[in-house]
C-alpha cells in the first residue's frame, strides 16, 4: 500500500484502523509495519491498529533496509535520509506542504503525541514491530 486516504466526510470512523489492522493480520509474517505520513493520526491509527507503539529505536536500527524494501520510488530513488532522535522520527522526502492542518491535527492529540514537530519537507516515519511489546 503506498497511499492511506480517508475521506473528508468519512473519517472519525475508526476506517483507517480498521484497513490497517486489516493488513498487518493479513500477512502474519511480517515483522514491521509502517508508514510515511504528515498525518499524525495515520499514525495514531497504525499504534490502534497494531495494539503497539511506534518504536523509534528499531526504526532507528533499520531505517535504510525499511526504505529499500518499502520499493516507493520515491523514497528509495530520491534517497530520502531519516532524522530518528530526541523523540522524533522523519523522512525528509522533500514533500512541501502547508503546515496548518498538520499542526491543527499534532495540537488535537495533545500529550498523546510523542513523535515532534514536522520540519519542512519532511514526513513522520512511522513504524511498528511484531517484537515490540502490545500496547493495550
Amino acid at each position: 500500500m503506498t497511499q492511506l486516504v480517508v475521506r473528508k466526510d468519512a473519517r472519525r470512523r475508526g476506517l483507517a484502523t480498521q484497513l490497517l489492522s486489516t493488513a498487518i493480520h493479513l500477512h502474519p509474517d511480517v515483522v514491521a509495519w509502517g508508514l510515511a505520513t504528515f498525518n499524525p493520526h495515520s499514525v495514531k491509527a497504525l499504534e490502534r491498529a497494531s495494539q503497539r507503539r511506534c518504536d523509534l529505536t528499531l526504526t532507528s536500527l533499520h531505517a535504510r533496509p525499511l526504505i529499500e524494501s518499502s520499493r516507493i520510488p520515491y523514497f528509495t530513488d530520491n534517497g530520502c535520509e531519516t532524522t530518528i532522535d530526541g523523540g522524533r522520527s522523519l523522512i525528509h522526502s522533500r514533500f512541501f506542504l502547508d503546515h496548518t492542518q498538520v499542526d491543527a491535527y499534532r495540537r488535537e492529540l495533545g500529550e498523546d503525541w510523542r513523535q515532534g514537530v514536522l520540519g519542512e519537507g519532511d514526513e513522520y516515519f512511522a513504524f511498528i514491530f511484531k517484537q515490540s511489546p502490545l500496547h493495550v
